[in-house]
């Protein structure tokens, strides 16, 4: 820390943080100025990927709030007369049907049957020479099957010795007469129902081929049908005479309707038929009216706008695309300027850590990435508006992740920067930056200290709400339709709420890939139930009970001074873990009266009180500790001296001085405190800082014999100055009004724990004893007046 000046009383100024510091002397290092470079490039790139961009600002309904006129000659389509054509194509494809096999493949089984039947019962009527038997039979036969015939018919149909060739000769001309189609008269008379008012119908015959269109009077009634396969039989396969009314009586049952709508065909043909269609062009001269002030835009105005706009690009010189192109890489150039600006006064640290520049670059393009994937769609396919792709954009996820990950600073300037290079992205449209600049302030004002995952969805609904009232403030300045106001609203809520879903699934992958750590995380580790802490506990109380005063000690104290108390409170819980290797050798654990250190030298005694950094380091590995939390275990006694046995040395060296003289005159000892010093970093922020002086005061204030508030800020004090002047926050951005912060929160919390209790006497009728601080021996008679394991009361 810089050095302090003596007047009245301290005088405390603020001053300028190391990583601010190191930069004004040697300027930005090398490494983070490739890095911006990378993040300059990448938007390059994502800007200038292609040359589709949607034309930004009307949408269909909307009255348009300028006039505007083409500047150049281009040939556009029209809509009108194209959709005309190609409902006129669509209209010439007749609907398509389907032959229904199913009735004819159940003649065809009940056909089977019979004459099976009538194979067999003619070989065992033949063998028992009983005609009546087989008539009979015959009969049970057609009964079971329903089929309208007498056995005497069906003996006639099918001759002795010729049932296969009539089977056969039936069922070839019943499919050939199937296959063309028959309809009822009620279909043919009201064109099913409609379908077909061309008076025309496409099939699709069983066998794969479609035939269309033919006309309804070409297909069949089922009495035509059956009039037509009783006059091919017989045929060349049956040269004898089959009675005809037989024949009919069997058929008639069997030939019905056979055509079945076919909607999947039919759809497929008429969108091929429209799609075929070339679009009907028109062309439209330099200095036409494409929209006047206050019409309403229609789909035709949209594709004068696009296409006009498209063909200005095209007749763009290279000059004329180079000077754009430059002039955007200027914007961005000075976005990044001013956005690093903003992090080195407010967040400087991040500008000197490669892994944090490299984590905001990434979260830039957790952005930037799908918002140019969903201009391509937009451009390319037309499925998505331009006015709605606005509220479509991930604006919110970049600062949305960045606020828990790295801060506030951080994420306005991640938002503002993205919401440029987006503004940019399309046309640079003055809307689409405002609602990038207020989700991204709305994002850092929800996420901020962010504690529990259900804040996240919360921010997740205050950011949808942040976009709904852009939506509906453009929709009243540019009079945009109900309907698509609505869609606008809704799209922007649902997207928030998107945002903070892919916020939360992203949070565990981006803390793991760059070693940062969260609240989310630091409120994980604050759980006492956490193993280490379990046998910490177990194997050293003491310690345990230590830390746990400590972790309150210093937790206040950040709240004090604006640092992070959570990150406080759990480098508390873990800095002292490294006592488990040794817990008897630290005296709260020590549980007899023996001493270990009695018979160590203080040499060997500090080697053994200092290793307990070295311990603690490897058990954070161990059980994956974040590295923030680490650094509590590595600073929280810096460089610093082990005063205790430090000073014993010297008393050793000098009685050893003053028996070897045999003078029996003190001589001054000379022990270098560099072998009695913690091999250790000094804090590094200011909450570590706090921790290194939390764990101090708390064990120093535990040998207070009567801690009154007064001795409580003495030693306080002289610990904080004793610190100071040993260099222990040369290296951390500690400000002396800090440090007095501190001081006072160090004093308040100690006077609430350590405050005197009343004392009663064994008679609870007895008056109870003055507790005044002055009245120290009242107050000891009233402690030696206490029942032994009698309990304390308030």
């Amino acid at each position: 820390m810089r050095a302090f000046r003596w007047g009245r009383g301290w005088r405390f100024r603020r001053v300028q943080s190391l990583a601010a510091r190191k930069m004004a002397r040697t300027g930005l290092p090398t490494l983070p100025l490739l890095l911006g470079l990378l993040l300059w490039v990448s938007a390059l790139l994502l800007l200038n990927l292609t040359a589709e961009r949607p034309y930004s600002g009307l949408t269909l309904g909307q009255r348009a709030p300028v006039t505007v006129v083409a500047q150049v000659d281009f040939k556009c389509e029209d809509i009108a007369r194209t959709d005309l054509n190609r409902q006129q194509a669509v209209a010439a494809v007749p609907p398509f049907f389907t032959i229904d096999l199913a009735p004819l493949n159940t003649a065809f089984r009940a056909l089977d049957k019979l004459v099976d039947r009538l194979e067999k019962e003619r070989l065992t009527d033949t063998q028992k020479s009983g005609d009546a038997a087989l008539e009979r039979a015959i009969g049970n036969v057609l009964d079971l099957l329903g089929l309208p015939l007498t056995p005497a018919e069906a003996l006639a149909l099918f001759p002795a010795d010729a049932e296969e060739a009539v089977r056969e000769a039936l069922k070839k001309n019943l499919r050939d007469i199937w296959v063309q189609g028959i309809i009822s008269p009620e279909e043919k008379e009201s064109a099913f129902q409609g379908l077909a008012s061309a008076g025309a119908v496409g099939l699709h015959s069983p066998d794969g081929m479609f035939r269309s269109p033919v006309p309804l009077d070409d297909l069949l009634l089922p009495g035509g049908a059956l009039e037509a396969v009783t006059q091919r039989i017989p045929d060349k396969s049956v040269d004898f005479s089959i009675p005809r009314a037989p024949l009919t009586a069997l058929l008639r049952p069997w030939i019905v309707p056979n055509l079945v709508y076919d909607l999947k065909t039919t759809t497929q043909r008429r969108k091929a038929a429209s799609q075929a269609v070339e679009p009907v062009t028109t062309r439209v001269l330099a200095g036409t009216t494409l929209v006047e002030a206050g019409e309403p835009v229609t789909p035709q105005v949209l594709e004068y706008l696009q296409t006009h706009e498209r063909r200005r690009r095209q007749l763009e010189s290279p000059y004329d695309l180079w000077l754009k192109q430059i002039g955007n890489a200027g914007l961005l150039l000075g976005a990044l300027i001013a956005c690093a600006g903003l992090l080195h006064m407010l967040l400087p640290q991040v500008l000197l850590s490669p892994r944090h520049l490299l984590l905001l670059i990434v979260l830039s393009l957790v952005s930037l990435g799908p918002t140019r994937l969903l201009v391509d769609v937009a451009g390319r396919t037309g499925l998505l508006s331009s006015t709605l792709g606005e509220f479509v954009l991930p604006l919110a996820l970049s600062p949305l992740l960045a606020v828990i990950l790295l801060g506030a600073p951080a994420a306005i300037a991640v938002g503002a920067w993205n919401s440029l290079v987006t503004a940019i992205l399309f046309d640079h449209s003055f809307s689409v930056l405002l609602l990038g600049l207020l989700v991204t302030v709305v994002a850092t004002l929800a996420a901020r200290d962010v504690r529990k995952r259900s804040r996240i969805y919360r921010a997740g609904a205050l950011i949808g709400l942040a976009e709904v009232l852009v939506a509906i403030s453009f929709a009243a300045i540019h009079g945009v339709p109900g309907r698509m106001l609505l869609i606008q609203a809704g799209t922007g809520f649902v997207g928030g709420m998107v945002c903070a879903l892919l916020a939360i699934l992203l949070i565990p992958l981006l803390e793991l890939a760059f070693r940062v750590t969260t609240n989310l995380t630091l409120l994980e580790l604050c759980d006492l139930s956490h193993p280490l802490l379990q046998r910490l506990a177990m194997e050293a109380p003491g310690t345990y009970h230590h830390s746990i005063v400590v972790a309150n000690l210093a937790q206040a104290a950040a709240q004090h001074i604006g640092a992070n108390a959570l990150l406080v409170r759990a480098a508390a819980y873990f800095h002292d873990i490294g006592k488990l290797a040794k817990p008897e050798f630290f005296i709260e654990n020590m549980r007899s009266g023996d001493n270990p250190h009695d018979n160590l030298t203080p040499q060997m005694s500090t080697l053994v009180i200092t290793s307990h950094v070295k311990e603690g380091l490897g058990l954070a590995r161990r059980y994956r500790l974040p590295s923030s939390v680490a650094d509590g275990i590595e600073q929280h006694h810096g460089n610093g001296v082990v005063s205790y046995f430090y000073h014993r040395a010297r008393q050793q060296q000098q009685q050893d001085a003053e028996v070897g003289n045999g003078s029996g005159r003190p001589t001054e000892p000379n022990v270098p405190d560099q072998d009695f010093r913690y091999d250790g970093k000094r804090p590094q922020t200011r909450e570590m800082a706090i921790l290194s002086l939390a764990d101090s005061v708390e064990a120093a204030a535990r040998a207070l014999e009567k801690p009154t508030p007064a001795r409580i800020k003495s030693l306080v004090r002289d610990i904080a100055n004793a610190k100071l002047r040993d260099g222990q926050f040369d290296a951390c951005p500690l400000t002396l009004g800090d440090l007095a912060e501190i001081q006072r929160s160090f004093v308040f919390t100690l006077a609430s724990m350590m405050h005197v209790r009343i004392a009663y006497p064994s008679d609870e009728t007895k008056p109870a004893q003055s507790t005044e601080p002055g009245l120290a021996e009242d107050r000891q008679h009233a402690e030696t007046d206490s029942e032994p394991g009698e309990p304390d009361r308030k």
